[in-house]
């Protein structure tokens, strides 16, 4: 998250992801939002977000409702697909390039004898290179070709007359104005009844267009192997119908092999997987294969490199445009997140016995409070009813002396003797209030 969005971890935490304005459209946040409520899980949800720094990115998401500690969370998987999907708008656009230049593109002809001295060029070749045709007849043809093409076009040639085959040549030919640009040369012989050549005719089709195309493409392609890599994802092709597979670049690695093995199949993807999984991950590919649906498995292998890998594989039945039955989709290695899963449950559990030892000692801290409560409760019942009782008798005996006549000094011993008595009792009394408060 912190990659893919720019923010902090600590301006995250405590934070809703409508706090963080990342959904660049609260309509699709609302969709979202309620799919994962009467269903309880929203799969592979795409959409477009907004990093920190406001760059919209397009993302899959993926999120389920789980509940920690008698509280309802919801688990979120956001990719960022935005490579995929600028490559998927690069391709068509290149594909589209394509089609168009297939339909108008100019050609120039060109007609050479049999030996190659060229006798007649058509009026594109004029006005691409500039040439008079006067210059460019016998061997002037080869004139404005590239210096570092020239080699290869005279071999290409060679090997043509030898074989009277086709010839065919991608080079760089210079324009008039001294810029080079790509065309496709293709020629073949005309026979006589011999078998003979006679003559050569072809074409010289413009395809500087496609060629820097398919580099702008190659280079996407890098960049999305880079990203893929980087993520620990790779891309996986199954040709059901004739039983080849591809891999994208980084294929390999994840299953801990240094080079890329010269054949792959899902009976060896699934000799990696551990032998207690293998037979559910099985089952999980023959349903997705029968019932030709999606599919996808968290399982754990032992990869060549000999180490145990947590990967995730996720893809579905596709056919492609001849109708061909694949299996196709992505395998990335999740053995980081497991463990971080992992890791997470073993201090929620040490977590949980750290409260269930306190609460054993606040049970016994609590028994033992109050046995001590019993305790000082009997104790001043019985100190009350140890004072008490001479105290009353005090108080009896004082009361049976005024009876007789008494000299002043003796009342006023007596009076003191009561007063003491009473200061006494009422000390009593308020211990006992405080020991019923406590």
């Amino acid at each position: 998250f912190v990659r893919t969005f720019g923010w902090p971890r600590e301006a995250v935490l405590g934070q809703s992801a409508l706090d963080l304005g990342i959904w660049k459209d609260l309509s699709c946040r609302q969709q979202f939002i309620q799919q994962l409520v009467t269903q309880g899980a929203c799969e592979n949800f795409e959409t477009d977000m907004l990093t920190r720094a406001g760059q919209v990115i397009t993302t899959l998401v993926s999120a389920r409702t789980i509940r920690i500690d008698q509280m309802d969370c919801v688990l979120s998987l956001t990719r960022d697909i935005s490579e995929r999907k600028r490559v998927a708008v690069a391709l068509q656009k290149s594909e589209e390039e394509f089609r168009m230049l297939a339909e108008v593109v100019p050609q120039i002809v060109w007609i050479t004898e049999a030996d190659g001295r060229n006798i007649y060029f058509n009026q594109q070749w004029v006005d691409y290179t500039g040439m008079r045709l006067e210059d460019s007849y016998g061997n002037g043809w080869s004139k404005p070709f590239h210096r570092d093409d020239q080699e290869r076009a005279r071999e290409a040639w060679d090997n043509a007359v030898r074989t009277k085959g086709i010839y065919a040549l991608e080079c760089r030919i210079r324009r008039a104005d001294a810029e080079y640009r790509w065309w496709l040369v293709r020629g073949v012989p005309l026979l006589d009844a011999s078998g003979a050549v006679t003559k050569w005719f072809g074409t010289c089709t413009n395809v500087d267009d496609l060629k820097r195309a398919e580099m702008e493409l190659r280079l996407s392609e890098d960049r999305l192997n880079f990203a893929m890599e980087r993520s620990h994802i790779a891309g996986w092709d199954v040709d059901l119908e004739h039983g080849t597979t591809s891999q994208s670049a980084g294929h390999h690695r994840l299953y801990g092999y240094t080079t890329s093995p010269q054949v792959w199949s899902i009976d060896i993807f699934l000799g990696h997987v551990l032998p207690a999984e293998r037979e559910a991950v099985r089952q999980k590919i023959r349903h997705a294969l029968r019932n030709q649906s999606e599919l996808e498995i968290e399982c754990r292998i032992l990869a060549a490199d000999g180490t145990t890998r947590w990967l995730w594989i996720s893809g579905g039945y596709r056919a492609d445009v001849q109708g061909h039955p694949h299996l196709v989709g992505i395998v990335q290695d999740i053995s980081e997140r497991k463990l971080a899963e992992e890791e997470l449950v073993r201090f929620r559990t040490h977590l949980q016995e750290l409260v269930d030892e306190r609460t054993v000692e606040l049970d016994e801290a609590r028994r033992a409070a109050e046995i001590a409560s019993v305790a000082k409760s009997q104790f001043l019942a019985n100190m009350s009813h140890e004072i008490r009782t001479p105290l009353g008798a005090i108080a009896g005996m004082s009361r049976l002396v005024r009876r007789d006549p008494l000299s002043p000094g003796q009342t006023d011993h007596l009076n003191k003797l009561d007063a003491a008595a009473a200061h006494l009792s009422a000390t009593i009394s308020d211990i006992l209030d405080i020991s019923k408060i406590e």
